[in-house]
């Protein structure tokens, strides 16, 4: 294929270029914008520095519920417990009623 040439209207180059020698020597224009690339600048580090307080702080919180999940869970399981063991106690007094009976 051939290259295709694009033509180009000197003169909007050269308003182009007038535009941008206008904005430059506006040294009002140049500093605001400096000024505003460093409030950028510092409003990006804060955001990464409460991005990373809250990251830190979901872990932990997470850490957490893990470690509530797992207490739940003991209790749970030693809360089962509980009717098993009162039902054996009963068969021991049960026991403990007939052995004393046969004597």
């Amino acid at each position: 294929m051939g290259e295709q040439v694009r033509a180009i209207d000197v003169q909007d180059v050269i308003s182009y270029g007038d535009d941008l020698l206008k904005l430059l020597k506006s040294r009002k224009d140049i500093d605001g914008l400096m000024q505003s690339i460093q409030g950028v600048k510092s409003l990006v580090s804060s955001c990464n520095r409460d991005y990373s307080n809250i990251q830190n702080l979901l872990e932990e919180s997470q850490r957490q519920v893990e470690t509530c999940s797992q207490e739940i869970s003991t209790a749970r399981d030693e809360s089962d417990l509980e009717p098993v063991q009162k039902d054996l106690t009963d068969k021991l007094q049960k026991e403990k009623i007939i052995l004393q009976e046969l004597r």
